[in-house]
């Protein structure tokens, strides 16, 4: 008997087997996706839309051929390349209405939580200076507390690059948030 699932605008015929593994990593790994996608997006829908591009894509890996163990890693090393995906369709649509008319922005009233999302929006501008190796190195470093080690594969860089690149990106972020007013 063979389930259906939707990936996309496409519905794909899923062995039991395969509906298994897919669940099992889905519950596995959703949060530690999520923490991370939250951690390097520059708001919590594309965040959300990004976890969701990140399992579709596993879940069609798996759905072809249920035995494939994708694991943490391989999840991560797929947010990132969509992250980076996204970011580079927000610099075309940057690009595209740089011609039109900026409109106003919201401007938050002094309600509780504000000192807090003022922290977090000077962190996410301070970390948006970062390279994308250092900023995605930081990102899981804190975002998930994964080791120098765990992180260089995801990046596709040795252990010691690795520990470089975050040593480097704190002291960064450091004179970023230092010298804000």
């Amino acid at each position: 008997m063979l389930d259906a699932i939707t990936l996309g605008a496409r519905e794909v015929q899923v062995t039991p087997t395969a509906a298994v593994a897919l669940e099992r990593l889905y519950v596995a790994h959703r949060d530690a996706v999520l923490r991370y996608l939250r951690a390097i997006s520059p708001g919590e829908d594309e965040a959300m839309d990004l976890a969701a591009a990140v399992f579709e894509r596993a879940f069609a890996v798996v759905a072809r051929d249920p035995s494939v163990d994708l694991g943490l890693p391989w999840l991560l090393r797929t947010a990132r390349n969509a992250a980076i995906d996204q970011g580079r369709r927000r610099k075309v649509r940057q690009v595209h209405l740089a011609g039109m008319a900026p409109s106003a922005g919201f401007v938050p009233g002094p309600e509780p939580g504000y000192l807090e999302r003022e922290r977090d929006a000077a962190l996410r501008a301070a970390l948006a200076q970062l390279p994308e190796p250092a900023k995605d190195a930081i990102a899981l470093r804190y975002g998930l507390g994964l080791s120098a080690k765990e992180i260089g594969p995801i990046i596709g860089k040795g252990e010691a690059a690795t520990q470089k690149l975050i040593v480097r990106g704190l002291a960064r972020l450091r004179e970023v948030l230092d010298a804000r007013p």
